[in-house]
Protein backbone atom coordinates (compact mmCIF):
# COMPACT_ATOMS: atom_id res chain seq x y z
CA UNK A 1 0.00 0.00 0.00
CA UNK A 2 1.02 3.60 -0.31
CA UNK A 3 -1.26 5.69 1.88
CA UNK A 4 1.61 7.76 3.29
CA UNK A 5 3.85 8.40 0.25
CA UNK A 6 5.24 11.91 0.52
CA UNK A 7 4.51 12.08 4.26
CA UNK A 8 6.85 11.96 7.26
CA UNK A 9 6.07 9.88 10.34
CA UNK A 10 7.88 10.84 13.55
CA UNK A 11 7.93 7.89 15.94
CA UNK A 12 9.14 8.51 19.48
CA UNK A 13 10.33 5.47 21.38
CA UNK A 14 10.68 3.82 17.99
CA UNK A 15 13.86 1.79 18.41
CA UNK A 16 12.22 -1.33 19.87
CA UNK A 17 8.98 -3.11 20.57
CA UNK A 18 5.69 -1.45 19.69
CA UNK A 19 7.43 1.75 18.52
CA UNK A 20 9.57 -0.20 16.05
CA UNK A 21 6.45 -2.01 14.84
CA UNK A 22 4.67 1.30 14.28
CA UNK A 23 7.71 2.67 12.42
CA UNK A 24 7.81 -0.45 10.24
CA UNK A 25 4.12 -0.15 9.39
CA UNK A 26 4.42 3.52 8.39
CA UNK A 27 7.43 2.63 6.21
CA UNK A 28 5.46 -0.21 4.57
CA UNK A 29 2.76 2.35 3.76
CA UNK A 30 5.31 4.60 2.01
CA UNK A 31 6.15 7.19 4.67
CA UNK A 32 9.61 8.54 5.36
CA UNK A 33 10.18 7.68 9.00
CA UNK A 34 12.12 9.48 11.73
CA UNK A 35 12.78 6.99 14.52
CA UNK A 36 13.50 8.88 17.74
CA UNK A 37 14.71 7.12 20.86
CA UNK A 38 16.88 7.74 23.92
CA UNK A 39 19.18 5.02 22.54
CA UNK A 40 20.61 6.72 19.45
CA UNK A 41 22.39 3.61 18.14
CA UNK A 42 19.21 1.54 18.38
CA UNK A 43 17.19 4.28 16.65
CA UNK A 44 19.67 4.36 13.77
CA UNK A 45 19.73 0.56 13.51
CA UNK A 46 15.93 0.38 13.41
CA UNK A 47 15.75 3.11 10.76
CA UNK A 48 18.26 1.25 8.57
CA UNK A 49 16.13 -1.90 8.72
CA UNK A 50 12.88 -0.24 7.66
CA UNK A 51 11.42 -1.36 4.33
CA UNK A 52 10.52 0.76 1.34
CA UNK A 53 12.14 3.30 -0.91
CA UNK A 54 11.50 6.34 1.30
CA UNK A 55 14.22 7.95 3.40
CA UNK A 56 14.36 6.86 7.03
CA UNK A 57 16.51 8.27 9.82
CA UNK A 58 17.30 7.37 13.43
CA UNK A 59 17.71 10.21 15.90
CA UNK A 60 19.00 10.02 19.46
CA UNK A 61 16.89 12.08 21.82
CA UNK A 62 18.13 13.70 24.98
CA UNK A 63 15.58 15.06 27.46
CA UNK A 64 15.29 18.80 26.92
CA UNK A 65 17.11 18.75 23.56
CA UNK A 66 15.42 20.96 20.99
CA UNK A 67 15.45 19.54 17.48
CA UNK A 68 15.28 22.32 14.92
CA UNK A 69 17.05 20.98 11.85
CA UNK A 70 16.22 18.09 9.57
CA UNK A 71 18.10 16.09 6.96
CA UNK A 72 17.79 17.66 3.48
CA UNK A 73 15.82 14.69 2.16
CA UNK A 74 13.12 15.36 4.77
CA UNK A 75 12.54 18.94 3.62
CA UNK A 76 13.29 22.17 5.41
CA UNK A 77 12.95 22.58 9.15
CA UNK A 78 10.30 25.22 8.48
CA UNK A 79 8.11 22.39 7.21
CA UNK A 80 8.76 20.39 10.39
CA UNK A 81 8.86 23.19 12.89
CA UNK A 82 10.71 22.30 16.06
CA UNK A 83 9.97 20.12 19.01
CA UNK A 84 11.49 19.45 22.39
CA UNK A 85 12.17 15.91 23.52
Amino acid sequence: MSRFVGRVAVITGGARGIGAGVARRFAEEGASVAVIDLDAAAAEATAKQLPGDSHHIGIGAEPGRRLTSTPPSFGSSTNWGAFTC
